[in-house]
């Protein structure tokens, strides 16, 4: 039986948490009428409508076992999207350089909203940082990139995002520590 008695749930504090879980809990608390719509599909159907208000700024989708598909739907989603301003999507493990990570360059090139990227704490590699880098070169709102903890970014990473750097003036902080020790 559906509980038809919580009205508020407090996730303060609560770090154990996935972000997609927070957001879930978030919408089931809002909407407990609705209870089976909260989906991550549901969250990106918000993301892309861009007319809610409340919706947060910063969007965590930390640890949430996100696929080349989901990635994919989220980036098509944040193309049109002028709220959110951070995304976390450190701890998601598995994402493609040519499936979720090109997706997200393509996002890249056209959002308007982004300032502050986490992708800390993913196993990227090169290729990766390759992508992404292509995506940056077009972005005028990006500040604040966060690529701490994956240890397969070489030289041929850095060397995108010198490349990307040449083109982009808006970048002010690049977070590499704790990343590869074998250069190319």
């Amino acid at each position: 039986k559906d509980n038809d008695v919580v009205t508020s749930i407090k996730l303060d504090g609560n770090e154990g948490l996935s972000g997609l879980m927070r957001l879930q809990l978030e919408c089931m608390a809002k909407e407990p009428q609705n209870r089976e719509t909260c989906t991550l599909e549901m969250v990106f159907s918000r993301i892309a409508a861009d007319s809610d208000p409340t919706f947060p700024e910063t969007l965590d989708l930390s640890n949430s076992q996100l696929t080349d598909a989901r990635v994919q739907a989220l980036a098509e989603a944040l193309k049109k999207n002028t709220r959110v301003t951070t995304l976390d999507l450190r701890y998601n493990w598995g994402i493609t350089a040519d499936g979720g990570f090109a997706a997200l360059a393509r996002m890249l090139e056209v959002n308007t909203a982004l300032t502050t990227l986490n992708l800390s704490s993913m196993d990227l590699a090169d290729a990766h940082v390759q992508a992404l880098a292509e995506g940056l070169k077009k972005n005028t709102r990006v500040t604040t990139l966060n690529l701490r903890f994956n240890g397969c970014i070489t030289d041929a990473g850095g060397r995108a995002l010198l490349d990307m750097l040449r083109a982009n003036t808006t970048i002010r902080e690049i977070k590499l520590n704790t990343t590869s020790k074998n250069s190319s």
